[in-house]
């Protein structure tokens, strides 16, 4: 708790005026509350929140809106069909996204998502965009996974090359175009439109 609150003052310091919250996941803190009433209380605007979803309740965000503050909540989102659960390892990820997502609109608070794309969920690309719409969801970033250590010992084998990833990203475009611009796009450094 002290090591974030120092940070918190040296934000309000330096003169910072905008925030993000990121984690891990930021909504496991006990204090998370109290690093939001430090910033807000000294002028700091929280822009972002970064989280899975799963804590992202009613509570919360009432407390949050008590507070003056409406954040986005920007939280991942990797595919439809079982990709999202299969890629955080966690059953019911997805239902949790999903109902977050749901909740933020009802709230009237702000979404935004990313994607890790990955030879197993390509193909979902145009459904998980238009999934992501029908949830209220105002924006998207994809890119490709890394191949870090640990993605290659559990990829299951569903790397992606640079060429399949283009190839997707160039059949997809006309198909975003098609569906009415459904949310704010960002394909890597491919390609970006705003709804």
């Amino acid at each position: 708790h002290e090591t974030t609150m120092e940070i918190a003052r040296q934000i309000v310091e330096c003169g910072i005026g905008r925030v993000s919250l990121t984690g891990g996941e930021p909504l496991v803190r006990r204090d998370f509350m109290d690093i939001v009433d430090y910033l807000v209380s000294n002028g700091v605007r929280i822009v972002q929140i970064y989280s899975n979803g799963r804590l992202v309740t009613e509570r919360l965000l009432d407390e949050l809106a008590e507070r003056g503050v409406r954040p986005e909540f920007n939280m991942s989102y990797d595919g439809d069909g079982d990709w999202h659960d299969w890629m955080r390892g966690v059953s019911g990820a997805t239902d949790d996204v999903l109902r977050a997502f749901d909740l933020c609109r009802e709230k009237g608070f702000p979404t935004g998502a990313e994607m890790c794309l990955h030879a197993g969920n390509i193909d979902l690309l145009r459904q998980s965009v238009n999934t992501l719409a029908a949830h209220g969801c105002s924006s998207l970033k994809t890119n490709p996974i890394s191949p870090t250590e640990l993605w290659l010992a559990r990829g299951e084998g569903n790397e992606i090359s640079l060429e399949q990833l283009l190839e997707a990203y160039l059949g997809y475009i006309p198909a975003y175009f098609e569906d009415g611009m459904p949310l704010t796009i960002q394909l890597g450094g491919v390609f970006a439109c705003r709804k």
